[in-house]
């Protein structure tokens, strides 16, 4: 949704597609599982519900009250600064997952973990530039 968001997309399509296939694969990924391996796998439906409706559904909920009120039209006049939090959100949750696999030392060597150190931030800054 952030990427979307950021590229200029379809903001609203690429939520209700989130929210669509985050739902879908809760119930989804059992039976893929049985259908394909013909194992069965016990999963908290309830938790997994109550964590999706908490991180996506609340925030868009409260997002679009908002909306009606005067929050839009200061939005409206601060959407610059708005748009480069997105983008710091968003490499922070990007690096975010390198750390913690580098943490984690899941299958990634020092060696790659170095170059991609290297990698990312100046295929950013030339994204910058461009």
């Amino acid at each position: 949704v952030i990427l979307s968001s950021a590229a200029g997309g379809n903001t609203a399509s690429a939520l209700c597609n989130a929210v669509i296939s985050n739902m879908a694969g809760i119930f989804l990924t059992p039976a893929l599982l049985y259908q394909f391996f013909g194992t069965t796998i016990q999963l908290p439906f309830m938790q997994m519900f109550l964590k999706l409706c908490s991180k996506v559904l609340l925030p868009v909920t409260v997002g679009q009250m908002l909306r009606a009120t005067r929050v839009k039209t200061f939005y409206n006049s601060h959407a610059n600064r708005f748009k480069r939090f997105q983008e710091v959100i968003l490499l922070s949750i990007l690096w975010n997952a390198f750390c913690t696999a580098i943490t984690n030392n899941m299958g990634l060597s020092v060696r790659h973990g170095l170059a991609l150190l290297v990698l990312l931030p100046t295929v950013h800054l030339l994204s910058l530039g461009a």
